[in-house]
């Protein structure tokens, strides 16, 4: 049974990452629903006017703030309401949010309550150079990358690189969209993929604001988009010690690829064991950095190894099912960031998720509408959706949105579905880098 509010400590803000809603923003719903099931008053902000995390129940104020993708605006919002009602639990929910709030920590411990590490550790994860140096450190495997540093380091490799070769972005920052690599056949398909690179809108929002990442990278044997991930998600504490972590395997890009249905990253993840070794090497590549709070490491599953592509600090999309699985990492964060005395009462997955064991992380009308197209297509049918409706049927799933006892937000997130669809369709095929 929740506990009131007055007798858990001061309310947590959370700002949406309404820019990319469609799966950090499920970090945000599943922190409200966490916090808030454990009696937490919980304030919600986004830049949008209806917002899915904000539809919760567990929601107890809704507040209108700038976009991320305008740090100086969002900054000086915060700092207002901080003003406004000192003393707030404030945790970022997005990857561009960790990297904005760890960069003015020490504004923002003046007005909140935060639990952040230096933002030397935050801009070393969030940038692949910084990022794939310290896994080799670690013995993590990482891509083959080069990171040439102008146009004339570009000539010098163009006779020495493979092809075909992808150019891709050192970092996610400020992307709204699915990051796609482009692919150059031959020198000078290459260097004009350079020279677009740098005519993007987002070359120049990086220039501006992480200048570290705003040139790509040159990935040689880049791992298939439909190729396994195996995914790492956990939680360090001050001292570098690992409080818990949880592993599955990303399912969709395989099993939906031929679907015809532009699916989410989120769309199917499977429980999967713990790889020890990997879970040990990437905590002391964290430790090594003074990284501490929630991560996500994602891998690419290859014969007889684990390939690391990328690694996201802070709450994120996969927050929910860690929570159904025992992992309570906002209740965890909350405390830290509230300083107390005495650590929150423990709460059991069946208070905080009333259901039974989780083995599947799917998302119910993304499934539903995958099997559709397939029959009207009069495609044979995926045992692995079929698999995953079974599950979630005998409700041994966790739908980042969908809970009965919270319905709000997939009203307003089949709506959000539906927007980007009809969008997409509109707009045509979505650029290379958006």
């Amino acid at each position: 049974m929740a506990i009131g509010p007055s007798t858990r400590g001061p309310r947590a803000l959370l700002v949406a990452d309404a820019e990319n809603q469609l799966d950090a923003g499920y970090g945000a719903l599943a922190a409200a629903r966490a916090l808030g099931r454990a009696g937490i008053p919980v304030a919600m902000a986004s830049p949008r006017a209806i917002d899915v995390a904000q539809g919760s129940r567990y929601v107890s104020a809704r507040l209108r703030s700038p976009s991320v993708q305008e740090p100086n605006r969002l900054l000086a919002w915060l700092v207002a309401r901080g003003r406004d009602l000192p003393g707030q639990v404030l945790y970022p929910t997005s990857p561009e949010q960790f990297w904005l709030f760890t960069l003015h920590r020490d504004l923002l411990e003046r007005f909140f309550r935060v639990w952040l590490p230096e933002h030397g550790a935050a801009a070393a994860l969030l940038e692949k150079r910084q990022l794939f140096a310290l896994a080799a450190r670690a013995n993590l495997a990482v891509p083959l990358a080069r990171f040439p540093e102008n146009e004339q380091a570009l000539e010098r490799l163009l006779p020495k690189v493979s092809y075909p070769i992808d150019l891709c972005p050192r970092t996610e920052l400020f992307f709204t969209s699915p990051l796609r690599a482009i692919r150059a056949g031959d020198p000078s398909e290459l260097r004009e993929a350079w020279r677009a690179w740098s005519r993007h809108p987002r070359a120049k929002k990086l220039a501006a604001h992480a200048p570290e990442a705003q040139l790509p990278m040159l990935l040689e044997q880049r791992p298939r988009q439909s190729a396994e991930r195996y995914c790492l998600t956990g939680l360090m504490d001050e001292k570098g010690e690992r409080v818990g972590e949880r592993a599955s395997v990303r399912l969709a890009p395989r099993t939906f690829a031929k679907s015809g249905v532009p699916l989410g990253a989120t769309l199917l993840y499977e429980e999967a064991p713990l790889e020890e070794t990997l879970a040990r090497n990437v905590a002391a590549m964290l430790r090594a950095v003074g990284f501490f709070g929630p991560y996500e490491a994602e891998f690419a599953k290859l014969p007889g190894r684990h390939l690391l592509l990328d690694l996201r600090p802070g709450l994120h999309g996969r927050t929910g099912f860690d929570v159904a699985r025992g992992l309570p990492t906002p209740l965890y964060v909350y405390t830290a960031s509230a300083r107390a005395e005495r650590p929150l009462p423990p709460t059991s997955r069946e208070e905080l998720y009333p259901q039974r064991a989780r083995r599947i992380f799917a998302h119910r009308v993304e499934l539903e509408a995958a099997r559709l197209v397939r029959r009207l297509s009069v495609r044979r049918g995926s045992p692995e959706l079929e698999r995953a409706r079974q599950l979630m049927a005998r409700r041994q799933g966790v739908d980042p949105v969908f809970d009965m006892e919270d319905l709000l937000p997939t009203a307003l997130d089949l709506a959000a579905r539906l927007r980007e669809r009809l969008f997409s369709a509109l707009m045509g095929r979505s650029p290379a880098l958006s």
